[in-house]
């Protein structure tokens, strides 16, 4: 009888223990803000945040042990501010100046260079895309227009024409006449980039837990009323936070 009491008591505390100890972890891990992942997205929105609400807390979770180890570091680093869109025009070219101000003014080496974005024409294409390439260069992206001949000049290994066989027919491919470099265009070193934003955002006062892999996000009841089983399907939600492996992460600004 004493050993099962013994026993008993031992599964007591060590069922108290794991419980304590996973809402102590939920304690080091409660935020205002919570940010998923520590890319280039999720560490630049983790700034801003951060620099818009300097007394929230924001923490940033990824799951690998350092910044930009998922999608962030597949990426060749290239941008151009040459849309049609203006609304895309606008987003790139403010980009690539925040680019040039992170380097020279901030002092990050992000390996900007620019080098150009050339496009390749036929006169056909060419011609119907004059009154766009007006219309881009005149919201202030820089265009330089090339000849035949003067793209044979500065790239010798280009091909210009193509035979007319199935293959280029395939292909859609068209002999070239002109072409349009847009000048603002070029690349940057990607993970250069995400340390920077790292960097920025740590110097704010912001958080970054690496090793922490998100299970499940954490779907809350915008009115809670104590019944088993919620969320239910009728109830206006939010998400509230997120379950991890280290644990609970609490977040009070709604996403």
């Amino acid at each position: 009888m004493i050993y099962m009491k013994k026993k008993l008591l031992n599964i007591s505390r060590k069922k108290l223990h794991k419980k304590f100890r996973h809402h102590l972890v939920s304690v080091l891990m409660d935020c205002d803000i919570l940010v998923i992942g520590a890319g280039i997205l999720g560490l630049s929105s983790a700034y801003h945040l951060k620099k818009d609400n300097p007394r929230k807390r924001v923490v940033v979770v990824d799951r690998s042990g350092g910044p930009g180890q998922g999608n962030s570091a597949k990426s060749e680093g290239a941008f151009r501010n040459v849309f049609t869109s203006e609304t895309n025009f606008l987003l790139a070219d403010s980009t690539i100046d925040w680019f040039h101000c992170l380097q020279n003014s901030l002092g990050y080496d992000l390996k900007l260079a620019e080098i150009g974005y050339l496009w390749l024409f036929s006169q056909e294409q060419y011609d119907r895309m004059t009154r766009v390439l007006d219309i881009i260069s005149g919201r202030g992206a820089a265009l330089k227009t090339f000849e035949k001949d003067e793209l044979k000049r500065f790239i010798p290994d280009l091909t210009t024409d193509f035979r007319d066989d199935e293959e280029s027919r395939l292909l859609g491919l068209e002999p070239v006449d002109k072409g349009v470099l847009g000048i603002k265009c070029g690349s940057i070193d990607a993970d250069a980039l995400v340390r920077s934003y790292e960097h920025l955002f740590l110097e704010l006062g912001g958080e970054v837990k690496y090793g922490t892999e998100v299970k499940k996000l954490k779907i809350t009841p915008e009115r809670e009323l104590g019944i088993p089983g919620e969320p239910f399907v009728w109830q206006n939600c939010h998400v509230s936070g997120a379950r991890t492996n280290r644990g609970e992460v609490n977040a009070e600004t709604r996403s």
